[in-house]
């Protein structure tokens, strides 16, 4: 494992403090801006271990500010449609990691975690995490009763093991993976920074945004509902590009599960909690990230 100094883990332990807080139950008033202080005291500490540089400082402003708008009554619909324009470029710019500012440390250097493997590489992504606390605190900013959070939990205990035969089972018959079961030593820094830092800003960015503004967009009918399901999973499997034409496919089918789930269930919550349960499990139980041999 590569080391981080001191500063760096304070900053993205603070910047996980104020993603876990998304999930706190209670009131929403009393809540909704539990993450506030925990993601300034976070920006603090990553300007002083050199994490943050201004640019960062100014983009993530721009975004909350952009976050605001999108979801104002008060303006009017053409500035709201701006401002919603404006948090895609920039959550487009974060996830691929092209907003300057950020120095994300690496924490996996090129590991080979068995027989076959594309080595992996890991960086602790501020920008990706923010980019999800942001779109998650202040634009579409979910509830958080402990209703809700039983309705999650029934939605995902229903509808999980489908998603998770699919999309794994699909990996195993195409070649992009094999049976590779591993108690890997990585794990623990692996899960927490594929929830936090990646899991958390994927849906809240397709499904929470892209998704959610479609069907509001299309109408209530559900040919709609359909639409935007499929465009919001098309559009997740293309944000795999990078990875062949053959991890697009599977990311597609993902996609289309974890849209199925927040369908289903209404809650974002759920769609995460599923879209983490298929990648820990591809980690712990297939090849990961792939086989060298299916990405040629």
């Amino acid at each position: 494992m590569t080391t981080i100094d001191g500063g760096a883990a304070v900053t993205f332990a603070l910047l996980s403090l104020a993603l876990l807080s998304l999930a706190l139950p209670g009131r929403r008033r009393v809540t909704a801006w539990a993450w506030l202080a925990p993601f300034l005291l976070s920006a603090a500490a990553g300007v002083a271990s050199g994490v943050l540089r201004p640019p960062a400082l100014a983009a993530m402003l721009l975004l909350g500010v952009a976050c605001i708008g999108a979801r104002s009554g008060a303006l009017p619909l053409s500035a709201r449609a701006l401002a919603g324009a404006v948090v895609v470029a920039l959550y487009v710019a974060f996830m691929l990691h092209v907003a300057p500012g950020f120095d994300n440390p690496v924490v996996m250097d090129r590991v080979v975690l068995g027989p076959g493997a594309l080595p992996f590489t890991k960086q602790l992504n501020y920008d990706k995490g923010v980019a999800g606390l942001f779109l998650l605190g202040i634009w579409y900013r979910p509830p958080g009763t402990p209703r809700d959070w039983r309705a999650t939990a029934r939605g995902c205990a229903a509808r999980l093991p489908a998603v998770v035969l699919v999309v794994l089972l699909l990996s195993l018959a195409t070649g992009y993976v094999r049976w590779d079961p591993k108690a890997s030593g990585w794990f623990p820094v692996w899960a927490w920074s594929t929830l936090l830092f990646t899991v958390v800003a994927e849906e809240a960015f397709f499904r929470g945004l892209i998704q959610t503004s479609l069907q509001r967009w299309l109408g209530a009918r559900g040919r709609a509902a359909l639409g935007a399901w499929v465009a919001a999973s098309l559009l997740f499997g293309l944000a795999h590009l990078a990875g062949g034409p053959l991890y697009v496919a599977l990311a597609t089918v993902a996609g289309l599960g974890y849209g199925w789930v927040f369908v289903r269930t209404g809650s974002i919550r759920a769609a995460v909690l599923c879209h983490f349960a298929v990648n820990a499990l591809h980690f712990t139980l297939f090849t990961y990230p792939a086989l060298a041999s299916a990405v040629r």
